[in-house]
């Protein structure tokens, strides 16, 4: 555990190598494996922004490059015309504040609502949480 410290630094400095050479990154995480909650992608944009992203390409990370990486960006990714209706809405401005993306408010998939808050608990039907470990 003494060494983590300087991993994560090394970790950032690598990913800011990577920024500087033009690599293009995604965000991912390892959700369902122990300690790794369904709603804790936010840290990792938060990771990749103290490493050296501006938080639009940190959430471009996980939305406009991985679906580019992908090779559907014509589907996914972004909202326009035509595309699949995946939205997140939130209770912030996660351009100001990328832990707004933790306070997930309503899911959209494919154009069908599939998480709405309830106002307390933060679950919903489908059971789904939008809290992280």
């Amino acid at each position: 555990m003494a060494a983590l410290p300087q991993t994560i630094i090394e970790k950032y400095n690598a990913l800011g190598g990577l920024i500087k050479a033009g690599v293009q990154c995604v965000a991912g995480n390892d959700a369902g494996l122990p300690y790794t909650g369904f709603g804790c992608l936010w840290q990792e944009l938060d990771a990749m922004i103290a490493g050296g992203m501006t938080v639009i390409q940190a959430i471009a990370a996980a939305t406009a490059t991985a679906a580019l990486s992908l090779g559907m960006a014509d589907l996914i990714g972004s909202i326009r015309q035509g595309k699949q209706a995946d939205l997140l809405l939130v209770d912030g401005d996660p351009t100001t504040d990328i832990s707004a993306l933790s306070r997930v408010r309503m899911v959209m998939q494919a154009g069908r609502i599939v998480f709405k808050w309830d106002g307390g608990t933060g679950v919903a039907h489908r059971g789904w949480r939008s809290e992280c470990c």
